[in-house]
């Protein structure tokens, strides 16, 4: 019997059950690559060392009997294409093998995004790992990201989108990436960027008619002119969004809006207006379980509370959305809690424990370069510097915010540092300075048809000439 009438007879005994096959280790692959690389004139050690592994490997395919006879028959003669195809079927059938499972890790990130951020996190990283044609797992991954404020992951997530987007000619996928990608810009408060992705985005939604995505840009359009104290714009931006995500039946996208409305009212000093908005929106998180928008309502109420001089109302809402934002490893949505428990703390009197929390929320802050937090920050630890009777310290921090709002051409923002450091230089008799000060933060708060301009004006009416 011949050599390979031997191997040929070996492997009709060498299937298991399962489709798993394993030569008997008396079968010579080393002596049947030597034949595949000497008809292909490859010599070197490496290579047919490659060759003999693959051959090998034949027997774990999910090939049939005579499939694989087939291939080594041929292989024999130094012909490779056959068991070369048994490989190229193999990978086809891992291939989608991996689409599968990443199918079933974007499933378990989709339902542990709402309470498990690591979880979720997890899942999408090995969906985009199994999958990386997958522009949807990428997406969620860079909203996970964004939510963690690891932004300069998120960004380069969103842009895997964008160019897989391109790569697919798939408008939509384009349209979703340019808009996440504005967001994470106006997050680090580059308002002229974002506007920019928000826009191109937008454009695209219109040509595809994708009311979905209009509403969206919409909105972040309407917090873009918001930041910058046009919040006529604003409103008519959000009630935009509003319209389309009721025609939608888009609950979610609906309480957005009622969430960003409830901020402009509380802006304009409108505080019934803007507790009867927020609860709308409130109301509408609770029934969808939206932790992240349930958070975001419970601030907004503990601002409005505290504004009314109900502190500790203020603190348990504030509580509230730490706690969630805690569960969801939100840092942008820590650092804004942080923050406003800080406000109630010096509110109280306790500057010491006013300026730790101060610290944790600048902390955060700096760690996102989320610009818009860090300046607010800065004037309310030079609030704090006042009160102890540090001037010069308190003027810096003052400055160091004032700088940041004009950068972002935030009206309400520096507004407020114009005031506050008017009310400084009263009380270093530089009445000059402080009048110079309160006209500025009076213009501003006019501008915004702000209730603060009315406390303002008092106060100039009663500085010394």
């Amino acid at each position: 019997m011949g050599w390979f009438s031997q191997i040929a007879d070996k492997i009709n005994n060498i299937f298991i059950s399962g489709g798993t096959n394993t030569f008997n280790t008396g079968f010579d692959a080393a002596g049947v690559a030597q034949i595949v690389a000497a008809s292909h004139g490859v010599t070197d050690k490496q290579s047919i060392d490659a060759i003999t592994q693959a051959i090998k490997a034949i027997g774990t395919t999910n090939a049939t009997p005579s499939q694989i006879k087939a291939a080594l028959e041929a292989l024999q003669t130094g012909d490779a294409k056959k068991a070369a195809a048994l490989f190229e079927k193999e990978t086809e059938r891992t291939e989608l093998a991996a689409k599968e499972g990443a199918e079933a890790y974007r499933n378990l990130g989709a339902l542990a995004f709402l309470d498990d951020t690591q979880k979720s996190l997890k899942a999408y990283r090995r969906a985009t790992q199994l999958d990386p044609e997958n522009a949807d797992g990428w997406n969620r991954l860079g909203r996970l990201l964004q939510r963690t404020g690891e932004l300069d992951e998120a960004i380069n997530a969103y842009q895997t989108v964008l160019r897989l987007g391109q790569e697919h000619k798939n408008q939509q996928e384009i349209a979703v990436a340019y808009g996440n990608l504005g967001e994470v810009y106006r997050i680090r408060g580059d308002l002229d960027k974002a506007v920019e992705y928000y826009n191109k985005g937008l454009k695209i939604d219109e040509e595809l008619g994708r009311k979905e995505g209009i509403a969206a840009k919409y909105g972040n359009l309407g917090v873009v002119y918001q930041t910058r104290g046009d919040l006529d714009k604003a409103v008519e931006y959000y009630n935009k969004a509003l319209e389309i995500g009721k025609e939608l039946g888009n609950k979610e996208r609906i309480a957005i809006q009622y969430g960003n409305l409830g901020i402009v009212y509380k802006t304009r000093g409108d505080l019934d207006k803007a507790v009867e908005y927020y609860n709308k929106a409130l109301e509408i998180d609770e029934s969808l379980g939206n932790k992240e928008g349930i958070a975001r309502h419970y601030g907004n109420l503990g601002i409005v509370y505290q504004t009314r001089g109900d502190l500790d109302k203020a603190v348990e809402y504030y509580n509230k959305a730490l706690e969630i934002g805690k569960e969801l490893g939100n840092k942008e949505g820590i650092a804004i809690q942080y923050g406003n428990l800080g406000i109630v703390y010096q509110t109280r009197g306790d500057l010491d424990k006013a300026v730790e929390y101060h610290n944790k929320a600048l902390k955060i802050s700096e760690g996102l370069g989320d610009k818009e937090k860090m300046a607010a920050i800065y004037g309310n630890l030079g609030i704090v510097y006042k009160t102890r009777g540090d001037l010069d310290k308190a003027v810096e921090y003052y400055h160091k915010s004032l700088k940041i709002e004009e950068s972002l051409g935030h009206k309400e923002g520096m507004a407020i540092q114009f005031n506050n450091l008017a009310a400084l230089y009263k009380t270093k008799k530089d009445y000059k300075q402080a009048r110079e000060y309160w006209e500025k933060s009076l213009a501003l708060f006019q501008a915004l048809g702000s209730p603060n301009a009315k406390r303002v004006q008092s106060d100039l009416d009663r500085l010394p000439r």
